[in-house]
């Protein structure tokens, strides 16, 4: 695979190489070939991306050279999907919405790399692993919540199904429930800090509170 024509993360299982590339035009439109509203929304966020890389004004509507579709014929597998790159088209198929989605992932780094003219391509991919995770301790470290959801963006945009969310421990609980208010009320209080760890010798506690979430 030509890495610098098609900087895909992560590699997908099969890549055919062609000449050419869809070049964005002013006009360009994403159409939906699905009534599924969850395929609706992508197709109206992958318009949103396409303007935020390419500036130009995209819209979703019938007859668009940028199309999405759920189709029995489509790789096999629910994160399965084929991205078929034309001079004339691109085409995400899948037989499940979450397959579409990936492959309107791997067409963001495409575009984003050559927003002038996307190479011509045809890529048919799916998941080596169900679970593909990545890991988040809130438990003792802060975050801002527009950071954890940046985080989940992210963890999306490169095909990582599972978001592991590390919320307590002994430092504290530090997700706010309002049917249990009591994880926070008293989770997320402690009288003092274990200081040291059981396994590398003695340890204590720092004798100062700490909380909150």
């Amino acid at each position: 695979m030509d890495n610098a024509r098609y900087p895909i993360v992560p590699r997908p299982c099969s890549l055919v190489q062609r000449d050419g590339a869809f070049v964005p035009k002013p006009g360009l439109r994403v159409s939906v070939l699905t009534d599924d509203a969850a395929v609706l929304r992508l197709g109206k966020r992958l318009a949103e991306h396409l303007h935020e890389l390419t500036a130009l004004d995209v819209e979703t509507a019938v007859g668009g050279a940028v199309t999405l579709d759920l189709r029995s014929d489509a790789p096999d597998g629910v994160e399965a999907y084929r991205l078929d790159i034309t001079a004339e088209r691109i085409e995400v198929t899948a037989r499940d919405r979450r397959g579409l989605f990936y492959g309107v992932q791997t067409l963001r780094q495409l575009v984003a790399a050559s927003p002038d003219a996307v190479p011509a391509v045809l890529i048919e991919d799916s998941p080596r692993f169900r679970y593909r995770g990545l890991h988040l301790d809130v438990g003792r470290h802060f975050f801002p919540i527009a950071f954890i959801k940046r985080y989940i963006d992210l963890l999306a945009t490169f095909k990582l199904n599972t978001f592991h969310w590390h919320l307590t421990e002994d430092q504290g609980w530090r997700l706010e429930i309002k049917k249990y208010p009591r994880l926070t009320e008293i989770g997320a209080w402690r009288s003092e800090t274990i200081v040291g760890h059981a396994r590398r010798g003695p340890k204590g506690y720092d004798g100062t509170p700490h909380g909150g979430f």
